[in-house]
């Protein structure tokens, strides 16, 4: 540990701290009988805040909310109060008050289902027409080439080919029910075929000849023979050892990417589980039945520094927990605790840090002292790190291995996944190219090394993909094969990427955490990159997908609609697939004449050793182009209340002081990219941050990641929340919004706002 020197000023800058926290309580205490400020979050309960919104309307449960609110408050005519200032808000930060314990109650009664669609039809809709255009097109197109001879018992279908074939159906309606049927559309599907069926009846009166006599209902006797059917097929003793890519197809491939004679029989599936009867409930007994899966977390408790002056940690960019907890509360479900990552909340957020940096390292290092506003005797630390942008895009080898099983065949899932890949390869050029394939109970290829400068033949090969779907979910199979792939076309100097989009319902061959990490800690020494793109919410096993993503130089998102492709995958495909720097570690050394306690808030699964920071065969987290990573410690100040029971050490000091009054040192080790292929050394980034440059009111970089984890603490239930709300958190956002003019920002505030509404 470094010595620190003893210094004069470091004891008077102890009491300077402890002074100005002293009056900013007072100051707190002072103002708590006043009246709650206006947050701009909407008007009073309504109806709908008292019960359950009507089925009937065709609205969400956050939409007939949002409508009821709009109404009241149109109908009190109450003038909106300004947005208040950061500065206001710090200051009242102890009158705010809020009581989330209704949220779960009503979200309770709220019903869901992982076995058919949780949209309305005008909901699927409006999700079909946010699709990537070119994959629409390239989807219709293959519709209508598989309607030329549809299968003997798609009855639908061969009604349809009757009634285009006699001008007696608009092309329009027939485009839109076949785009909604080969999209998992069901619901919308479903209406429009209403719309098609009194059409069909009206001819059969008039010509009782013209439509085939419908085929009787198809029985599945098992599991197996429904994945036949449904493309799946694969010999059992296959499943069990393994499959390797040949490179001639075989037999079970053919069933799989050649097949179109079985396909409508898909939908028969969409409905059936895909692990063996009796680990999964009938789901009309059932039909709310959720199995999504979250690893516990153990919130990091106040270490003393006197006996632990070290705190390492990997950085962690993935964002899947922010987009989770966001559709819970757009769609009124309930918050599962151990699904709110305060880190993951707090990253998925870019941060402005480019004025701050180091030398010539790739990235800059910004770090900031200010006051905790749920716990005014205590300071925070804010440290942020940002990567360079690249200057020149690399040449990239992705290999794109698509989920098609059952789980996977509704349309907020297979379909939307597919369209954005098609968005995402739209950025991509000559000098990239892509690679095609998926897994349901076998696997299947549909392009190899292609050129991204093909688009249409890449648009049309995630169309197929649509009509391979059906049958269990052989993960591990899959991942090793895109692996072998992704060597077979490795690229070098550039970036070679497996991109991984599945719900984690892993349910054939190597399922556990332990097996998956293993795969993916192989394909992490070979150079090859890993992406995990998260979809759907009732069977999400978001343990699983964290777990590769940590373990293989990856990142994991969650994508609940386009908007959250387009974030991901374009507007920051850089950060996501693109890496600047490998293994990032921090390890933060506190001054124990000027900190008695320190907790790091959030990162529960990235904690490392003290001894793995020089470690450089201890893995860590990566960071892509231009990507911003910021993590927050709550201080206890030397002298203050303590919030540990450690006893006093006898030859333990806390007179020692650096020259410059330093608070606390933060050391940042990195590897140059692909490592794990180079083995090359990391190198050492040191930063001090300085007692003196403390902020009563901090910047809106840390203002924004303060409210983040204020209302994630709440949402949790964290027994260190001390005076945080949601009220609280919801206004600093807001302030934020307003003086960074962040549209980004602003919808995480009105977020916290319809979670505010619905908890009255």
């Amino acid at each position: 540990m470094r010595k620190y020197l003893n210094s004069v000023c470091a004891r008077l800058l102890v009491i300077v701290m402890q002074f100005a926290l002293l009056s900013a309580f007072l100051s707190a205490c002072g103002s708590g009988g006043g009246e709650q400020p206006q947050t701009g979050s909407g008007a009073g309960s309504t109806a709908s805040q008292q019960t359950e919104a009507d089925p009937g309307t065709g609205m969400t449960y956050a939409q007939q909310t949002e409508t009821d609110a709009a109404a009241s408050a149109a109908g009190d005519q109450l003038p909106a109060e300004p947005r208040q200032s950061l500065e206001d808000v710090f200051h009242n930060h102890d009158s705010f008050t809020d009581d989330l314990s209704k949220w779960n109650a009503k979200a309770e009664t709220r019903p869901r289902s992982g076995w058919y669609s949780n949209l309305t039809s005008e909901e699927e809709e409006a999700v079909i027409d946010s699709m990537n255009a070119d994959f629409r097109r390239a989807v219709l197109d293959l519709a209508y080439e598989r309607l030329e001879d549809p299968d003997d018992y798609d009855d639908r279908g061969r009604c349809l080919k009757v009634l285009l074939q006699h001008d007696m159906i608009s092309k329009d309606v027939a485009d839109r029910y076949l785009l909604a049927s080969s999209l998992y559309a069901d619901n919308l599907a479903e209406e429009l075929w209403k719309e098609i069926d009194q059409i069909i009846e009206k001819a059969r009166k008039e010509d009782p000849d013209l439509f085939p006599e419908p085929e009787p209902d198809l029985l599945y006797e098992d599991e197996m023979s429904m994945a036949a059917a449904g493309g799946g097929a694969v010999e059992e003793s296959a499943m069990e050892t393994g499959l390797a890519l040949a490179s001639e197809p075989s037999a079970s491939d053919d069933a799989q990417t050649g097949s179109q004679d079985g396909s409508q029989s898909k939908r028969a599936e969409a409905a059936q589980p895909d692990t063996p009867d009796e680990q999964m409930p009938d789901p009309d007994e059932d039909p709310d039945f959720n199995t999504a899966e979250y690893n516990t977390i153990r919130e990091n408790p106040f270490k003393s520094v006197a006996s632990s002056p070290l705190s390492t940690f990997s950085i962690d960019v993935d964002t899947a927990g922010y987009t989770k907890l966001k559709y819970d509360i757009l769609d009124g479900y309930q918050i599962e605790k151990d699904e709110v990552k305060i880190e993951e909340l707090i990253n998925y957020f870019n941060y402005d840090y480019s004025g701050d940096r180091v030398g010539e390292e790739p990235f800059t290092v910004s770090t900031e002292y200010t006051r905790c506003p749920w716990n005014p005797g205590h300071g925070l630390v804010r440290i942020g790190i940002r990567a360079d942008d690249r200057q020149e895009k690399p040449a990239t080898n992705f290999v794109l291995v698509t989920d098609v099983s059952g789980s996977m065949m509704l349309i907020n899932k297979l379909p939307l996944a597919l369209s954005a890949y098609a968005d995402m390869l739209e950025g991509f050029d000559e000098k990239d190219t892509v690679s095609l394939m998926y897994y349901a109970s076998g696997q299947g290829v549909v392009l190899e090394n292609v050129s991204c400068d093909k688009k249409d033949e890449i648009y049309r090969g995630l169309a197929e993909l649509l009509f391979n779907a059906g049958g269990g979910t052989y993960g591990s199979l899959g991942l090793q094969t895109a692996y072998e792939m992704a060597e077979k076309s490795y690229v070098e100097n550039g970036v070679n990427r497996v991109l991984l989009a599945t719900d984690g319902d892993f349910n054939i061959g190597a399922t556990s955490e332990g097996a998956l990490k293993e795969i993916v800690e192989a394909g992490r020494q070979k150079g090859v990159y890993l992406t995990i793109l998260g979809y759907g919410a009732e069977n999400l096993k978001d343990n699983k997908m964290e777990v590769m993503a940590e373990n293989g130089n990856g990142n994991y998102h969650y994508i609940g609609d386009m908007t959250d492709a387009e974030k991901a995958l374009v507007q920051e495909s850089a950060s996501t697939l693109i890496p600047m720097a490998d293994d990032v570690k921090i390890q933060v050394e506190f001054n124990p004449a000027l900190v008695q306690e320190y907790r790091l808030i959030g990162y529960e699964s990235r904690i490392l050793n003290a001894e793995d920071f020089n470690n450089d065969k201890v893995d860590a987290g990566d960071v892509g182009a231009g990507k911003a990573v910021t993590a927050l410690y709550e201080l206890v100040p030397a002298g203050g209340e303590s919030e540990t029971s450690v006893p006093d050490l006898k030859y333990s000091s806390k007179e020692s002081a650096g020259e410059d009054s330093e608070l606390c040192n933060v050391a940042i080790r990195y590897k140059e990219i692909n490592s794990g292929k180079t083995g090359s050394e990391s190198r050492l980034v040191e930063r001090p941050v300085l007692a003196a440059d403390y902020h009563e009111i901090p910047d809106d970089n840390t203002a924004l990641a303060i409210s983040l984890a204020e209302a994630g603490m709440v949402i949790r239930g964290s027994e260190f929340k001390g005076t945080a709300t949601l009220t609280s958190a919801e206004a600093i956002a807001g302030a934020v919004a307003a003086d960074t003019g962040s549209d980004l920002v602003k919808s995480w505030a009105e977020l916290l706002g319809t979670l505010i509404r619905q908890s009255e």
